[in-house]
């Protein structure tokens, strides 16, 4: 292994480049499926149910975000692999009929999401499937309030 990376941060950060684009990717296509209906529902749902089943690129996201040791050149990649994702929040606000500073709605989405995975990814005395539950039911409401509706189904 350090043949190719010279220390674990960028092992680490290529493992989260693999991610990123499997996330990004997987977005794409629940759009897509979703066509014009719900879809910034279906992009908030595919995302933090993404980020469930994948914990540990979860948790590599949030070490990168927070600080972790980068170089001037990995902090460049990250900006490069993020913003394809980023464009695909853009494009379901845009969907959802947002209108405006979308990118700046765009951030929003994307920091109110991973606040979710945050307050209740590792929710103490709950199961996985409870906090997967939960964390789908609070996906729906950001989804519906970014929207301009509120309440949410179920």
């Amino acid at each position: 292994i350090y043949r190719y990376f010279t220390h674990l941060d960028e092992l680490f950060l290529e493992v989260f480049f693999e991610g990123a684009r499997e996330l990004t990717a997987r977005v794409e296509e629940a759009m897509k499926e979703a066509g014009g209906t719900c879809i910034l529902e279906r992009f908030c749902e595919t995302y933090v149910t993404y980020l469930n089943e994948n914990m540990t690129f979860y948790q590599m996201m949030g070490y990168f975000m927070l600080g972790g040791r980068l170089s001037p050149q990995g902090a460049a990649e990250i900006d490069t692999t993020m913003r394809p994702l980023m464009d695909r929040v853009e494009q379901a606000v845009r969907g959802a009929g947002i209108s405006g500073d979308t990118r700046l709605a765009a951030h929003a989405l994307f920091s109110a999401l991973n606040g979710i995975m945050i307050s209740y990814a590792k929710y103490p005395g709950r199961s996985l499937q409870e906090i997967e539950r939960h964390t789908l039911r609070l996906t729906r409401e950001v989804a519906h309030r970014f929207g301009g509706r509120s309440g949410h189904r179920g």
